[in-house]
């Protein structure tokens, strides 16, 4: 007979490990609500940066600010939770993007919104890296590639509504009374995670507190603490997150420029792409994370890539709406399958102590890829041609899909239970 407890065979094995538990289910609705009060101000802060003097120069620079700021902060909070703690990593990031959003009101000119931005993107950087990184700690390792499946649906619900209502409140209502709705999710985000005497994620007896375990926890992040400035980033996420950020590379160059190739194919309502592509990925969500963890990264990245490539390739062959539509569809499947794996993948071949950092390398890779698509295909579009450009982007996936084989990365999860005959 083993000498296992019956809780640490489950933990092992996975067997029938609960995934839809208290702690799971609150940190995903907390993260839709922090994910919703982001996207509401998605597609109005050009509107608002015009209103407040800014040119077409300068509302790009206002975008841009709030992604260098989280790109320039996701190592450090990696590295900040691994030393201090989720929560309170958490708790400073929802804090930053409360404080920031509060202060969207008060920009009185672009330079006032230019650092409203920076402060935005910096509680923005923390808090997306430690909701990502409690959320794997809080599932099973055997199912955490469903378990951040699932998450992931939480943001890509709110990528599906967010820009719809933010539109509708700032057009029909004021531009006060988006930042309010704003404010107030991030908030009740923030109320949501504080934690209770009666349930926590891992909540310790108080015979229990001072066992081996924790004292070597204790005297990991007292070593995580010594040496948080070197390191800052985890070698063993660098093919997930190069994958992922090949894949958002891609997307860099839809969000960037599809309006404007919709207006030189005279294609109205392109607008469309995001909504299909929004539904496809929390449909694509709900089973690509099972078959990572049962079959392993290549069975659900792969695919994911060819879908990616046609996806892409029949955007550049789109002639009418419908047309933009399915290439929607297809890209939507792509993002579903790839994006909830590579983060899977990044955070089960980690050490359990450098989560934190693993979680911060992916999510600064995947907004270096939005950033650098956006910054590197102007150029190329310009010389070739949108559609030139989105048959060419299709080899960024057909690439993905190729290293994903050569690296090969975790073949399925740790001990998948068994199936019963």
């Amino acid at each position: 007979m083993s000498g296992r407890s019956p809780a640490s065979a489950r933990q092992m094995s996975g067997a029938r490990a609960p995934l839809w538990t208290a702690a799971f289910i609150r940190v995903t609705f907390a993260n839709l609500l922090h994910f919703t009060a982001f996207q509401l101000l998605l597609p109005v802060i050009p509107l608002y940066a015009e209103s407040r003097g800014a040119t077409p120069e300068g509302i790009g620079v206002v975008i841009g600010m709030l992604t260098a700021f989280a790109l320039l902060i996701r190592p450090f909070a990696g590295a900040w939770m691994d030393a201090f703690g989720r929560r309170a990593v958490l708790f400073a990031g929802l804090a930053l993007n409360a404080v920031g959003i509060a202060l969207y009101n008060a920009a009185t000119d672009v330079l006032a919104l230019d650092v409203v931005r920076a402060v935005h993107g910096i509680g923005w950087g923390i808090s997306t890296t430690a909701f990502g990184t409690l959320a794997a700690d809080i599932v099973s390792p055997a199912r955490r590639g469903e378990g951040l499946g699932f998450f992931g649906l939480s943001s890509s619900l709110a990528m599906a509504i967010g820009p719809f209502f933010g539109d509708l409140l700032y057009r029909s209502i004021s531009p006060f009374a988006l930042f309010t709705v704003s404010f107030g999710l991030t908030l009740l985000a923030l109320f949501l995670m504080l934690p209770n005497r009666r349930q926590t994620d891992h909540p310790p007896s108080p015979e229990k507190q001072k066992t081996a375990l924790q004292k070597a926890r204790t005297a990991t992040a007292q070593r995580n603490r010594r040496t948080i400035r070197s390191q800052l980033f985890e070698p063993t996420a660098f093919w997930p997150s190069f994958l992922a950020m090949l894949m958002s590379f891609t997307y860099g160059g839809v969000i960037t420029f599809l309006a404007m190739y919709g207006k030189q194919k005279a294609i109205e309502g392109v607008g469309l792409f995001f909504s299909v592509n929004a539904v496809m990925t929390i449909v694509v969500r709900t089973f690509s994370g099972f078959v990572y963890d049962r079959f392993g990264a290549l069975a659900a990245v792969v695919p994911g890539a060819l879908m990616g490539a046609a996806g892409l390739y029949a955007l550049a062959e789109a002639q009418s709406l419908s047309g933009v539509a399915f290439a929607a569809a297809l890209y939507g499947v792509a993002f579903g399958a790839i994006q909830p794996s590579m983060q899977a993948w990044a955070v089960e071949v980690a050490p359990e102590n450098r989560r934190g950092a693993a979680n911060a390398m992916f999510f600064s890779a995947f907004d270096l890829g939005i950033g650098g698509g956006a910054f590197v295909l102007g150029p190329v579009a310009r010389w070739f041609g949108y559609g030139e450009m989105y048959r060419l982007l299709a080899l960024s996936f057909l690439l993905l899909a190729a290293l994903a084989f050569v690296v090969r990365g975790p073949r399925r999860s740790r001990e998948y239970p068994p199936r019963r005959a």
